[in-house]
């Protein structure tokens, strides 16, 4: 068998060579190609079909030619195997030269994936870090990436332990009975080093977003939650085990 070596494209997220470069590698006229395909595109019983096979373009030096899919090539060059003994080591050559790319793109598109899977979790474990989340929002990151990314539910966090029963200031201050509203709370939080103020740039504007984030210090007393408004955002909540000690600490230093 004759070795032949032959070209194939990338074009259109589609691998395809072009019928100019049939005709030149079979040893016939183009315009012999196009007649040949033009029959063949008859056979057909709706253009979405043809273009299984045969993409037509147009090119300044050729006019009217085609771009040739795996299936077209199959199809094609067997119907000069008649003309010319060429066609069948052409045919295998395309056909190998197909699968060998297709194969090199799979492999290239699967590594590009894992690598995007990687990054995305590497940045889910830093922004935790930096936001200082607690167990149960990392979980509810690493979830998330795990949908978006199609992995195996299997992979999901259904279960992580907190140090406490957590609940939001506004409800602690009510159900301890004291009197201060969450904003002096968080006021005073601040003052002592326990609670920060973070900010984040909005996704559709240029704009600033505030949030507040426990600090390491103040991680003795609650944790942050991930924001149910933006995955960017903390949301502290506060043990209920340790809120009366907490605002004695605050309001000692207040008086």
């Amino acid at each position: 068998m004759e070795k032949l070596n032959v070209k194939v494209d990338y074009i259109n997220n589609r691998l395809v060579t072009t019928s100019t470069r049939v005709a030149h590698e079979l040893g016939v006229t183009h315009d012999q190609i196009l007649e040949t395909i033009n029959n063949l595109r008859e056979r057909f019983d709706s253009d979405e079909s043809i273009n299984e096979f045969y993409i037509s373009i147009e090119n300044e030096i050729y006019g009217i030619s085609y771009l040739i899919t795996k299936k077209g090539i199959a199809q094609l060059v067997g119907s000069f195997s008649s003309i010319t003994t060429k066609a069948f080591d052409l045919n295998i050559a395309y056909i190998n030269t197909f699968d060998k790319l297709e194969k090199d793109y799979k492999n290239k598109a699967r590594e590009e994936k894992e690598e995007a899977i990687k990054l995305d979790f590497l940045a889910a474990e830093q922004i935790s870090n930096i936001m200082r989340y607690n167990d149960s929002s990392k979980a509810i990151l690493v979830n998330k990436l795990i949908d978006e990314h199609k992995l195996n539910n299997v992979l999901k966090i259904d279960y992580t332990k907190s140090n406490g029963i957590l609940s939001s200031p506004s409800s602690l201050l009510k159900k301890f009975s004291i009197n201060m509203s969450a904003n002096k709370f968080n006021k005073l939080l601040m003052e002592n080093g326990f609670l920060e103020e973070k900010e984040r740039k909005s996704r559709k504007t240029d704009l600033i977003k505030k949030f507040k984030s426990l600090t390491e210090k103040g991680l003795e007393y609650g944790e942050n939650m991930v924001s149910t408004n933006n995955t960017m955002e903390t949301q502290p909540c506060y043990y209920e085990e340790k809120f009366l000690e907490l605002i004695k600490k605050i309001n000692s230093k207040e008086e």
